[in-house]
C-alpha cells in the first residue's frame, strides 16, 4: 500500500493506509474478477436494429432573403447583433 500510495504521490500515514487499504483490496478483487470475461453486446451497448439515420442527400439551400426573412436586423447578408464585449460604444 505504502508503494501504491508513493505512486500516486499520495502522503498517507500509517493510520490512512490501515484505513483506506480494505477499500483498494476490495476494488482490486472486482477488477480481478472482470479480467478474462468476455464481454458481449449487452456490455458495448451495441445494438442489432436497424439504422434510424437518414440518408445523406444534397439538395438547395435557401437563399439569403429567406433565411434572413424573421432577423429582427440585419447587414447585409449577416445577422446584425448588438456588441458584446469590449470597451464602451
Amino acid at each position: 500500500m505504502q508503494k501504491l500510495s508513493g505512486l500516486a504521490r499520495l502522503d498517507l500515514q500509517a493510520d490512512e493506509i490501515a484505513a483506506t487499504a480494505p477499500h483498494l483490496e476490495r476494488i482490486l478483487k472486482a477488477f480481478q474478477k472482470l479480467e478474462g470475461n468476455e464481454l458481449g453486446p449487452q456490455a458495448t451497448n451495441e445494438t442489432p436494429s436497424p439504422s434510424v439515420l437518414r440518408e445523406d442527400l444534397q439538395r438547395p439551400s435557401l437563399t439569403p432573403d429567406e433565411l434572413l426573412a424573421n432577423a429582427p436586423e440585419r447587414h447585409d447578408d449577416f445577422y446584425a447583433v448588438p456588441k458584446t464585449i469590449g470597451g464602451s460604444s
